[in-house]
């Protein structure tokens, strides 16, 4: 596998895939003995590459009893691949009762992809979780706090600290602290297996000696790392993703531990006082589903454009003389109830066409099974346009192709969305009760275009059709959209830091002076 995995740092991903081609169809054909862990490896290299049947292929190799924690995930990757929700959350849970943690973790996540999303449902499904977490301490190290008036000592946990959307979200508020570091000290504790341009850049903001890599210690080795480190705050990014340490926050491992970034719920931990949100993310009510305070910042997200982006570009109407909407979302937001939607959609705007763009779409049989999705609403395999991954700046591009974005739903789109605005594309989103459900409604809201939130299905139709009927006004918009991003609070990382700092401050003066906490 080394010769694909360099390639795949390169970003030579087309070159990565043929390679792991290659070695499926040379482990399938040959009789020889296959350890589960390189299996296990070779499918989930062709997952990250979208080749979902050299995947399964390779899986076909694991024994039919392979119950491992490691097995079980990458068959649910695989069916999320898939857009299979109901079959990828019935593999981790299975898991989870055989007492892998971390898969029950996962499974948590997988909730969101479910319509509806049951708040209570995860709030008392995440606090089952931390039950049992808590269960399994065992003796916590002792944590020795800066002195009073000493600076913030901050701490950030992640394993996305690449080219993923909380990389690139996480990057603005390394800098914004960067900038104060005459008042704050910043610490990455890096959880992560894959390092490329993004991490290489993030690394910029921190002292070297400031960074750790965690992914290859155990939950006691990080908590002593941690707590070494007397840190006033520690910051979790990542929630019940696949790569979160979450079980590190169950001990108190900083005075005040946060959750803000990956996800979106209650983590369901006692020990993380406080999760950060906007209003626009937080419904009424919305906050009796959390474990943890509120606190509220003016936007939950900043977006960092690259230095060196693809400019905003006339939109594809004027070029074809028909409307192409799209969404360059993970297909497993793309549920039955969306694609019924933008069939709708499709059928109402005469020639338009649709674009979906998806790591999954490299695999040909998934490309004929969305097809049949969308034909089984009346929408000919024609008037779609199936693109599989490319690098990012080469994705930022391809929405010179798109006149209208349509966000999914319930699990609406994150830095995909940010992505479509700031290529000047409009973004018809549908807001719900949960901040998953209001991601788009957020950033359409604070950049001043709220009439492209809706809250009914109807609704959406009627505004993605209103939208593709007036391409002069449309047109007009594109131009516009980068200068109100800039004066809008997505791009103020400065109002956000100064929040946490606040209230980072506010909670060191409550303590009085600082002693041993056990």
């Amino acid at each position: 596998m080394n010769f694909a995995n360099a390639l795949a740092e390169g970003d030579q991903f087309y070159r990565a895939g043929r390679a792991i081609e290659a070695r499926v169809a040379w482990t399938n054909a040959c009789a020889v003995a296959v350890s589960p862990t390189e299996i296990l490896t070779i499918a989930n290299r062709c997952l990250s590459l979208g080749f979902l049947s050299e995947a399964e292929m390779a899986l076909g190799r694991l024994p039919a009893d392979n119950a491992s924690a490691a097995a079980l995930s990458t068959r649910a990757a695989l069916a999320l691949e898939r857009g299979d929700v109901a079959t990828a959350r019935q593999f981790l849970e299975d898991g989870g009762q055989r007492q892998h943690e971390r898969l029950m973790s996962n499974a948590l996540l997988l909730r969101h992809y479910e319509k509806p999303i049951n708040a209570a449902g995860l709030l008392q499904a995440s606090r089952l979780w931390a039950s049992k977490i808590h269960g399994q301490l065992k003796a916590q190290p002792t944590i020795h706090h800066a002195a009073r008036g000493a600076r913030l000592r901050i701490g950030f946990v992640s394993g996305d600290l690449c080219a993923h959307p909380v990389g690139f979200l996480i990057a603005p508020l390394l800098r914004a602290f960067q900038m104060r570091a005459d008042e704050v000290d910043i610490f990455v504790f890096d959880n992560g297996s894959h390092a490329d341009w993004m991490t290489a850049q993030l690394k910029t903001y921190c002292p070297p000696s400031h960074w750790h890599t965690i992914n290859m210690l155990s939950d006691a080795e990080a908590s002593v790392l941690i707590a070494s480190l007397q840190l006033d705050c520690l910051i979790d990014c990542a929630g019940h993703t696949s790569r979160s340490r979450l079980a590190l926050f169950a001990q108190r491992l900083a005075h005040i531990q946060i959750a803000w970034g990956g996800y979106f719920s209650t983590t369901g931990l006692e020990t993380i006082d406080a999760v950060v949100m906007d209003d626009f993310h937080l419904a009424a009510g919305i906050e009796e589903y959390f474990t943890e305070n509120i606190i509220r910042v003016p936007s939950r997200f900043i977006y960092a454009p690259l230095a060196v982006c693809p400019p905003v570009t006339d939109m594809p109407f004027f070029r074809c003389g028909t409307i192409t909407f799209g969404s360059f979302n993970n297909v497993a937001k793309i549920n039955m109830d969306v694609i019924s939607v933008w069939a709708e959609i499709l059928r109402e705007v005469d020639g338009s066409r649709l674009i979906l763009k998806w790591r999954s779409f490299a695999d040909a049989n998934f490309c004929e099974y969305m097809k049949s999705c969308f034909s089984a609403f009346g929408i000919l395999p024609e008037r779609l346009t199936l693109r599989p991954f490319s690098i990012y700046r080469d994705t930022l591009a391809e929405y010179r192709d798109i006149d209208i974005a349509l966000d999914p739903f319930p699990f609406t789109g994150g830095q995909t969305s940010l992505d479509a605005l700031w290529m000047g594309v409009p973004l018809v989103t549908l807001a719900g009760f949960t901040p998953v459900e209001r991601q788009g409604h957020a950033f359409v809201n604070l950049i001043g275009r709220a009439d492209w939130s809706v809250t009914d299905p109807r609704a959406y139709v009627k505004k993605a059709v209103a939208l593709a009927c007036d391409p002069n006004r449309l047109r007009e918009m594109r131009f516009d959209q980068r200068s109100l991003i800039h004066q809008s609070k997505l791009s103020d990382a400065g109002a956000f830091v100064d929040i946490l700092m606040s209230y980072m401050r506010h909670h060191r003066r409550k303590l009085g002076s600082f002693g041993d906490m056990t």
